[in-house]
């Protein structure tokens, strides 16, 4: 990282940055080191109490260790390991990757979260429903209000009650939508929700699609601790698929590669080899659902008719001007 560029951190694993930055200092700060020196031959007193904010950065849980000088720690590493940390930039590079490897690479970011999908199954036909049927709400609305003040006002037996609690709930869009037989079915959504809830459970991903090739994606499974901001305003802002250019450093703990699955059963190779589709297995039905949120929420965040500019502020305030004295 040259000097003229700064970030915005979207994660930093603090506790891993700790560990490499301590090991390649030899296990102890040198600015701290040099700052005692120096204090103990000017003053012992000052030298007794000054704590640099490198060292609360490093060893404390304060809000300097959190977010003041991390960032610089880990550009510090990589300066130290440069020629360790692979820069990932043609397929090749790929292919030479193995287990252990520390690789930087850029390209656009896919943000997966599997409670957050979850979450979306179980409300996504009810959600289908009104917007499906948005032009006609309307007049849906006076005939429930209708029953809703026949109801609320009129005495009736209980079982009229119920009987007319029954017919308002199949007024309304999600009943409807069941009834024509639309929408997400109900075994598939129990179906989906019980194995990401039992495969991964929790997992939140932030994958790379490198910028020179679709075909290879860089899986980074985090701690969502050490994001920088709540994962709903990371979606909010840059969508499941975003346009800006994200950098991932990070160590390689599996490469798995499309030619080594199956090659226990030599009966299924040719037919691998002939049709790609076939070689689909459980892990790409599972990317490709994440893939379908990204037309959908261009139609719930994205207008049609105007330019969006998303960010993130620096600053919001307003402006006083100060009266000159005469």
């Amino acid at each position: 990282m040259s000097s003229n560029v700064i970030r915005d951190y979207i994660y930093l694993d603090v506790d891993r940055a700790r560990s490499l930055y301590s090991q390649l200092k030899g296990g102890l700060l040198e600015s701290y080191i040099k700052g005692e020196e120096t204090n103990e031959s000017s003053s012992n007193t000052i030298g007794n109490q000054r704590e640099t904010v490198e060292q609360r950065a490093l060893l404390s849980s304060t809000h300097e260790a959190t977010h003041v000088l991390h960032d610089f720690m880990l550009t510090e590493i990589e300066t130290q390991m440069k020629e360790s940390v692979k820069e990932v930039s043609t397929c090749d590079i790929v292919d030479s990757l193995t287990t252990g490897d520390y690789v930087r690479v850029c390209g656009r970011a896919q943000m997966n979260d599997t409670k957050r999908l979850i979450s979306v199954l179980n409300d996504f036909n009810s959600l289908h429903s009104y917007i499906s049927m948005a032009g006609q709400l309307e007049d849906m609305q006076k005939g429930i209000w209708d029953l809703e003040h026949k109801i609320d006002f009129e005495t009736l037996r209980k079982t009229d009650l119920d009987k007319l609690s029954r017919q308002l709930a199949s007024m309304k869009p999600p009943a409807i939508f069941r009834k024509e037989h639309k929408g997400v079915p109900d075994l598939t959504r129990e179906m989906m929700t019980l194995w990401f809830g039992l495969l991964y459970s929790g997992v939140y991903e932030i994958n790379i699609i490198p910028s020179f090739t679709t075909d290879v994606v860089f899986r980074s499974v985090i701690d969502e601790s050490y994001l920088r901001e709540n994962p709903s305003l990371l979606y909010a802002k840059h969508s499941t698929r975003t346009q800006a250019i994200w950098t991932l450093v990070g160590q390689v703990t599996a490469v798995h590669s499309p030619q080594s699955l199956g090659e226990d059963v030599e009966d299924e190779e040719e037919d691998y080899k002939e049709n790609a589709e076939s070689t689909r297995n459980m892990r790409d039905q599972f990317e490709s659902i994440f893939d379908s949120f990204i037309p959908m929420e261009e139609h719930l965040l994205v207008s049609a008719v105007k330019t969006s500019i998303v960010l993130t502020p620096l600053a919001i305030f307003q402006e006083t001007k100060i009266r000159e004295e005469k």
